[in-house]
């Protein structure tokens, strides 16, 4: 009867440890071969009120962690690997995710537990050998095909996002067919609210319209910068790049003259450093983004790092993005007339 009875005793909590997370925790439970000792990080790229945390920071011992989140809603949840390869995974709140693999191939980690992250790893499966074209038709149809799901959110994420280049199509309608079949998530509403911007000033895009007013009282609007080529620059003197930068737009003022038009985009703190700088280097059309990232032009432009650029022909078509410094001139003379 003693036996019995703490069999009985014990019978509840080992019930307890057998169980999965609480409704409101997402929990990812890893194992990679060939790992010791590592540290992943864990991120929504997208966060909404739905998420609770910020970065995290994963302990991977002998090749196996155990990661909680607190979640309302279903994310796509970043795990970013010593080597900066990453893994997307759909968490959603009350579920485990399960994920095994090999640390030589981060391509092909296997995730199991939830639908959606199961197709994914046969997508990943066999996007593994096929050429940068053949994978992006490939997660084309496979967004298509399951427009409806996080898994499709997730492909879309780990195919277009991040690019230095974007690419208008297939992005572009991808994301409005995502919007459209998932119009209450709001993941994804965060998600589009950060790509469009980026999607609608990638080459073959016409600059979107804007009015803005340079520092001597000029308005500068995208219809004034056409009958020319037009390069806009995104500045700001805290970047270390930033003198570099002034210098070659002084070179292209000197070699182009009124070829070309020309605007500074400064994410400067303070009017009173632009102004500097303005005198310091004679700048011409210096607009100045007083609240920075957050200025509508800024997001207009879908500026996400500085320096960065766009370079317009005469007819306002975007035909190149975040060129190199040293390459201003050599590429703007190819639209000179």
């Amino acid at each position: 009867m003693t036996f019995l009875r703490s069999l009985f005793l014990l019978l509840p909590l080992a019930l307890l440890c057998a169980c999965g997370p609480d409704k409101g925790t997402a929990r990812i439970k890893g194992h990679i071969s060939g790992v010791n000792q590592a540290t992943i990080m864990a991120y929504v790229g997208d966060a909404t009120s739905a998420d609770a945390g910020g970065m995290d920071t994963i302990r991977v011992e002998r090749g196996k962690f155990s990661y909680d989140r607190t979640l309302s809603e279903p994310v796509v949840l970043t795990l970013l690997y010593p080597n900066f390869s990453s893994t997307t995974i759909v968490a959603e709140p009350g579920k485990t995710v399960s994920l095994s693999g090999d640390a030589n191939r981060l391509k092909e980690i296997e995730l199991k537990g939830t639908k959606d992250n199961e197709l994914l790893t046969e997508l990943r499966l066999r996007l593994a050998e096929k050429s940068p074209n053949d994978a992006e038709m490939e997660v084309a149809t496979f967004i298509r095909s399951h427009p409806k799901t996080m898994a499709a959110v997730a492909a879309f994420i780990d195919q277009f996002d991040g690019r230095e280049q974007f690419k208008r199509e297939p992005a572009l309608s991808l994301l409005n067919l995502l919007h459209k079949s998932q119009p209450t998530n709001a993941y994804l509403g965060h998600l589009r609210q950060r790509i469009l911007p980026l999607l609608q000033t990638s080459i073959g895009s016409q600059l979107p319209a804007f009015t803005a007013t340079t520092l001597d009282g000029t308005t500068i609007t995208h219809e004034s910068l056409k009958g020319k080529p037009a390069l806009i620059v995104f500045s700001a003197t805290w970047d270390g790049q930033n003198y570099v930068l002034r210098q070659t737009m002084s070179r292209v003022r000197r070699s182009l003259g009124d070829k070309v038009n020309t605007m500074v985009l400064s994410l400067d703190p303070t009017k009173a450093d632009v102004e500097r700088q303005v005198e310091r280097d004679s700048l011409k059309n210096v607009v100045h983004a007083k609240d920075a990232f957050t200025t509508p032009l800024v997001k207009t432009f879908g500026v996400r790092t500085v320096p960065g650029n766009i370079l317009t022909d005469a007819r306002g078509r975007i035909v190149a993005t975040n060129i190199p410094a040293d390459k201003f001139v050599d590429e703007l003379s190819k639209h000179t007339k």
